[in-house]
């Protein structure tokens, strides 16, 4: 992910994210990452208001198998609604531009793109 989008989100969620080096995936998923971020941080809010002693907090996020890998500690159901239907979307968003797209396999590697970063993928492994 491009380093000041990364940036974003990591500050848009201060305490869900203070432990993350850095998040691997494309610049495609920043919108939904920026969205789920946002809900999961309000909840780390809540939990710190009820002087929550295990609050929630985020331990890696990236592409895997060609969909969102967003790994959580201390999550309440709630929380883990949220993450499951982010990595879902993240199956049919393009993780280079965040249009329409869907899980293919590029030579062996499995990764959500849409039909005009399908093709650009296949030239740029050639």
């Amino acid at each position: 992910m491009d380093a000041k989008l990364e940036k974003i989100l990591l500050a848009s969620g201060p305490n869900l994210c203070r432990n993350l080096d850095g998040i691997e995936c494309g610049d495609g998923w920043f919108p939904l990452l920026l969205d789920l971020i946002g809900k999961l941080e309000a909840i780390c809010s809540q939990q710190e208001a009820r002087g929550k002693e295990n609050q929630m907090v985020a331990r890696q996020i990236k592409e895997k198998l060609g969909g969102l890998r967003f790994y959580v500690s201390n999550a309440p159901q709630e929380a883990a609604d949220l993450v499951q239907e982010a990595e879902q979307r993240s199956t049919t968003t393009c993780d280079r531009c965040g249009g329409p797209g869907r899980i293919r396999s590029l030579e062996g590697w499995l990764t959500c793109l849409c039909d005009a970063h399908v093709e650009e993928a296949e030239r740029e492994r050639r």
